[in-house]
């Protein structure tokens, strides 16, 4: 006799259950290494002069310069690598249309890589188990993912991101978007993320629950708020939100 498959339980008090997206569904580093490379090979392919004057170790030191130097757009990771690519073509005595257009196919060359993401072994089965127990899913991520292009936005209602709302994590702002998006209130959702400050403290602040991610045993900052949930798998999620009292 084949045995039925549990139906997870759903914790009464909760509504949402929203995600952070780099290093809480995937490993971030080694995509955004593999889609700057992809970047500046393009540049150096396509664009006259770059091959002999930039390279992927410039990356940092421009991308540094010119978030210093336009504070008010430091939340949106696409208006910082877009003004970097203008600012390259300048550079480089490449104007009009033509620079322009070197500048969204180089563009497009990173967004095409930065999209091609492992995630990590436990997400669709966490996923869909939070589905089948009643959750609602969302997301808010600071960065410029594409769940269509990675292939799991089918499981999330809402999805944000700092480009989106004008406002980064931890920010207010950016939580208090997520709130309203979900028309919702803090104290039904459960942020999900692995950043104790961006993430957790973000959370904390704005009256969500907030759920730390921790594969690797971290020891909690000492002076901060500490999570209302701390898992070490995300298979962990579905059983630990039960827990979650208002």
């Amino acid at each position: 006799m084949i045995k039925p498959i549990p139906v997870p339980v759903k914790n009464p008090h909760l509504d949402w259950i929203c995600f952070d997206l780099d290093d809480t569904l995937w490993a971030v580093e080694p995509v955004i290494d593999r889609a700057n490379s992809r970047m500046f090979d393009w540049l150096a392919s396509h664009v006259p002069g770059a091959a002999e004057r930039y390279s992927v170790a410039d990356w940092p030191r421009l991308r540094d310069g010119v978030s210093e130097r336009f504070p008010a757009t430091a939340h949106s990771v696409t208006a910082l690598r877009q003004t970097v690519l203008d600012e390259l073509m300048a550079a480089l005595g490449h104007q009009g249309e033509q620079a322009a257009a070197w500048s969204q196919a180089a563009f497009e060359a990173f967004r095409i890589a930065r999209n091609e993401v492992a995630l990590f072994a436990p997400v669709e089965s966490m996923l869909t188990t939070l589905q089948q127990a009643g959750y609602r899913l969302g997301v808010f991520s600071n960065g410029n993912a594409d769940l269509q292009q990675i292939g799991i936005g089918r499981y999330f209602e809402v999805v944000l991101n700092a480009d989106m709302v004008g406002a980064a994590k931890p920010e207010a702002a950016a939580f208090s978007a997520l709130v309203q998006a979900c028309g919702s209130e803090p104290r039904r959702m459960v942020y999900v993320g692995d950043h104790p400050h961006y993430d957790v403290a973000g959370a904390n602040a704005a009256g969500l629950f907030s759920l730390w991610f921790n594969p690797e045993g971290a020891a909690w900052p000492a002076g901060q708020q500490r999570p209302s949930l701390e898992v070490a798998c995300l298979s962990e999620i579905a059983a630990a939100l039960v827990l979650l009292q208002p």
